[in-house]
């Protein structure tokens, strides 16, 4: 299959989630405290510094986490779920078979001034070959 424009790597997807479940998820993040300054990774082995000229931001990582906070389990999977079926009706959509996963979701904060200078999202050491965003 020959793909002629980015268009075709991109797919929007409007009212993934109802209001009631969005107002929810942004009050629990406006209350969390467990939002740090974002890292950039700067080695091949991975290693990671905070660099606020590169990545201006907070993030909290939902991933890796025990049973001792059921909130945050329960987010983990919906979106975990929500972006799997993304990806998996995204490939249907472009006729191809890729075996995938969803291994790291990260919730974002920017603040006045924050951003994300342009970058790859593909590392040595994190090898993506997909990228998704939630707005």
């Amino acid at each position: 299959m020959e793909i002629n424009t980015l268009q075709k790597y991109i797919q929007v997807s409007d009212d993934v989630f109802p209001n009631t479940v969005l107002k929810i998820f942004t009050k629990i993040c406006k209350e969390s405290d467990k939002f740090q300054d974002a890292s950039v990774i700067n080695d091949i082995n991975g290693g990671s510094i905070v660099d606020k000229k590169t990545r201006k931001t907070q993030s909290w990582g939902l991933k890796n986490i025990g049973p001792e906070s059921l909130t945050e389990v329960h987010w983990t999977n919906l979106l975990h779920n929500m972006f799997h079926n993304g990806i998996k009706s995204y490939l249907k959509s472009i006729e191809t078979r890729h075996e995938f996963r969803v291994n790291d979701i990260q919730v974002l904060k920017y603040g006045v001034g924050g951003h994300y200078n342009f970058h790859i999202d593909h590392a040595h050491s994190i090898p993506r070959t997909f990228s998704c965003i939630y707005f």
